[in-house]
């Protein structure tokens, strides 16, 4: 059966990492630090788009939608919260969102 995944948008206005692999790093050390290793194996959450200073997309499976929507809440920088804009099923919404997002 063919799995299904979910792309979360998200935005921040405080100062962000400067690169994809820095933000992916912190994202995973909190998902690890909330719910383990092994639902972070499960969950097959990537940093799909991102732009510094912005926001991006981040890709997760179905089942684990809830739990990567928390580890990104928890992600702070600036002590400025990151806002979740919007789930969707598709890479290509989800970039049209983030672009025509105001910010």
């Amino acid at each position: 059966m063919k799995e299904s995944y979910r792309y979360i948008v998200f935005i921040s206005k405080s100062s962000m990492p400067k690169n994809k692999g820095d933000f992916q790093k912190a994202l995973t050390s909190i998902f690890i630090e909330l719910f383990g290793i092994k639902e972070y194996a499960l969950s097959k959450l990537v940093v799909m788009e991102y732009i510094p200073g912005r926001g991006g997309i981040i890709k997760a499976r179905r089942e684990s939608v809830h739990k990567a929507k928390t580890a990104l809440v928890f992600y702070r920088n600036d002590k400025k919260p990151v806002r979740i804009v919007k789930v969707t099923g598709t890479l290509k919404k989800a970039k049209s969102i983030l672009k025509s997002y105001p910010l």
